[in-house]
């Protein structure tokens, strides 16, 4: 794969049973106006899955020369619009696209490109694992949590309403290209939300120095280039811990589950507000991992004899940062239920005790907790009264 001389590879993904790919961090747009030049086995054309809520700022170093990004010879990309948001992210919606694809002239040879944040990734994730079985698709994250999770690590799906992601596949892009400049758009909500998951990775190493890093840091922050380096450095940190998580387990069979630290108090979370409120994308991803990841905490604490000292150090930051840490006004039983019905509880069945990822010490997971309801209701109680 030929990669622009001004971009320099960041690090590189290696899945426990697939190929290897790179991720490309840059701090501005090439001023020559190439961004990336993949060359694929037995190519063909590419097709561009972009949000149509991008700003301009974001879109016209992809639109306004497209040519220049792709291997010589090859056309403008078709480009395909898609509002995206994450009531947006369904079967229903996915109908169009499969089809504007394939009139355009997709085969199996083509490429995919998906240009915005989570929501965009994973639906054009899916497709590119589904069209004539799966096919080449290219991350290019515009967000920061999307850069730092969901861009990462191969998982595709689309949501049911009964949880997010119960339709998916894991299909790896063959590359990763995020530009920071796209963060000088981004507004302080999506920002906090990508602070909230590059938190979640620290927890997950027993090395200080990476949280003390990422402690330096400030979402409230303008996104200037000047603070650009810092960022990269701490994006870098985020993007391996999990990297390294999925060259042990791709497939979360074991290890790989760790990485639901925070997800299963944020997963029910998602869920009950998807159905009771027509505004779906009132509550972000990022915003349930952060109140997610107190539950956990404090859980932790409870169950697992987690140092007091060490969990006030990251309250105190998640304050900071302007983190939600409320219980959003939902009540213990509520949320109980609904953690029944996750994904990751593997036993899936309305009787069964929620399975959490828990932490014994800085960097010592551990997983398939199973809580129960006492313990639950005492710890959500807290949540509430320390942090509404």
């Amino acid at each position: 794969m030929k990669i622009d001389h001004h971009i320099q590879e960041s690090l590189i993904v290696r899945p426990q049973n697939s190929s290897p790919y790179p991720v490309f961090i840059q701090e501005s747009f090439s001023p020559k106006g190439k961004i990336f030049l993949p060359e694929r086995e037995n190519e063909g054309s590419y097709f561009l899955i972009a949000d149509s809520t991008l700003p301009t700022n974001i879109l016209s170093p992809f639109l306004s020369d497209a040519s220049h990004h792709f291997p010589k010879g090859k056309k403008d990309p078709h480009v395909i619009w898609f509002q995206g948001e994450e009531k947006n992210k369904n079967f229903h919606s996915m109908e169009p696209i499969y089809e504007s694809l394939i009139q355009a002239g997709a085969d199996r040879r083509s490429c995919l490109l998906a240009l915005g944040g989570g929501v965009i990734g994973d639906l054009c994730g899916f497709v590119a694992a589904s069209l004539f079985r799966g096919i080449d698709f290219i991350q290019i994250p515009t967000t920061l949590l999307a850069a730092v999770d969901a861009s990462v690590g191969g998982k595709t799906g689309v949501n049911l309403r009964y949880g997010k992601n119960m339709i998916g596949s894991f299909h790896h892009p063959c590359l990763i290209y995020f530009n920071l400049s796209c963060l000088k758009s981004l507004p302080l909500r999506a920002r906090i939300a990508g602070f909230a998951e590059m938190l979640k990775h620290s927890l997950l190493v027993s090395n200080p120095s990476v949280m003390d890093q990422l402690f330096c840091l400030s979402p409230q922050e303008d996104m200037r280039e000047s603070n650009f380096q810092d960022l990269k450095l701490a994006i870098i940190h985020s993007i391996r811990i999990k990297s390294e998580i999925i060259a042990q387990d791709e497939k979360e069979k074991g290890l790989r589950a760790v990485l639901n630290l925070g997800h299963t108090t944020a997963h029910a979370l998602e869920s009950i507000y998807r159905q009771n409120t027509s505004d779906i994308d009132g509550m972000s991803h990022g915003e349930a991992v952060s109140r997610g990841l107190v539950t956990a905490l404090l859980l932790s604490r409870r169950l697992k004899n987690l140092s007091p000292s060490y969990l006030e150090r990251i309250f105190q930051k998640m304050n900071e940062w302007n983190l939600p840490c409320d219980t959003a006004g939902c009540s213990a039983e509520q949320v109980y239920r609904h953690t029944a019905y996750d994904k990751k509880n593997r036993r899936g069945n309305s009787h069964a005790k929620p399975a959490y990822v828990l932490l014994e010490a800085p960097g010592k997971p551990v997983t398939d907790q199973q809580i129960d309801r006492s313990d639950f209701h005492a710890v959500w109680m807290e949540q509430k009264s320390r942090f509404s």
